[in-house]
């Protein structure tokens, strides 16, 4: 299928047309999730440290009063082992691939194999994390607008994206070979891509004022809450 991208003149987001979203409920089934698929993930194809570095501050900063963790699309499920394990937090995550059964049998955490709605809990948690996960979303306000209404008042969420910055630089040195950069634009999944200034008007957007993002060579890091100080 042929895709276009276009980008916003005001914010610089760089959204694909048409906007379909792929079914990740059947993305890792048969043979792609059998047992040396996942054992190459586990081994090779993971990048354990890169996941949980945006969960380090919230260790590091004397942050008070955190004792839930929930993971939106958590894949494997490390970061719900880390926050669980290392952490010290009640943490659960939500998966619909095939990936998130397999880790939560091998990992032995809680991982509901399904989308995640805004309905799907009525509980509230003290620490969201979302990474990797927006720029497959086909309304990211609403998506934001999801994650807001779980976290608890005085709670904060992490989420990572790509940042289209990195490719911009990438282009001007005529570098298509850059895995990185490749990788940012994953054609056919990918619908929605952010740089900094399209983050903000997204978060501003909701109303969310008290936010920090940081440029991460290819990834934005974003950290948002009712009540950040």
């Amino acid at each position: 299928m042929h895709r276009d991208y276009i980008k916003c003149s005001c914010c610089g987001l760089v959204f694909c047309h048409p906007l379909t979203v792929p079914d990740y409920a059947d993305s890792h089934s048969g043979e792609i999730a059998g047992h040396y698929s996942y054992e190459c993930y586990v081994d090779i194809g993971a990048g354990i440290e890169s996941m949980i570095r945006p969960l380090i501050p919230l260790l590091t900063n004397s942050i008070t009063d955190l004792d839930s963790f929930l993971d939106v699309g958590c894949g494997f499920g490390y970061c719900v082992k880390f926050a669980n394990t290392i952490m010290g937090l009640k943490s659960v995550g939500y998966e619909p691939g095939e990936y998130g059964k397999i880790g939560s049998k091998v990992l032995n955490i809680n991982v509901v194999n399904q989308y995640f709605r805004v309905n799907s809990s009525t509980e509230k948690y003290s620490v969201i994390f979302s990474s990797e996960v927006i720029e497959h979303i086909d309304d990211p306000t609403n998506y934001i607008r999801t994650l807001c209404n779980t976290l608890k008042p005085k709670g904060i969420a992490v989420l990572t994206t790509p940042n289209t910055n990195y490719l911009y630089h990438c282009l001007e040195r005529q570098n298509d070979s850059d895995i990185k950069a490749l990788s940012l634009l994953g054609p056919g999944q990918h619908l929605c891509l952010f740089n900094k200034q399209a983050m903000v008007s997204l978060l501003e957007k909701y109303g969310i004022s008290k936010f920090k993002i940081f440029e991460e060579d290819a990834s934005l890091i974003v950290y948002f809450s009712h009540d950040l100080d």
